[in-house]
């Protein structure tokens, strides 16, 4: 399954997504990932949308996020593989995850 860098500043969204990623599978490390799972504000969304831009090209990027307008008709959210927002359901994360992963082998 993938290892998956989750970066996520609420730390109990972070413990419920690596829950369900660690269920289904899936790793969560700190560096090395297949996929980078992130929120958008962290803390603000122009810190997000840095960190799209410096990830572009080298692994996909999903963005899940209770503020998708942050990212909708910006430059970055053509260099997203999914935009996920909150609340979302776990089978669509794990989805678009999944997708991600197929996509890259």
């Amino acid at each position: 399954m993938a290892r998956i860098r989750l970066l996520e500043d609420d730390a109990e969204q972070r413990e419920i997504r690596t829950l369900v990623l660690e269920a289904r599978g899936h790793r969560v490390v700190e560096e090395g990932e297949d996929v980078l799972l992130m929120d958008l504000r962290m803390p603000t969304a122009e810190d997000g949308r840095r960190i799209i831009r410096e990830h572009c090209g080298k692994v996909p990027v999903i963005v899940l996020t209770g503020y998708a307008a942050d990212l909708r008709g910006r430059p970055e959210e053509q260099l997203v593989a999914a935009l996920l927002e909150k609340p979302c359901p776990a089978g669509k994360l794990l989805r678009a995850v999944e997708a991600c992963c197929s996509k890259s082998k």
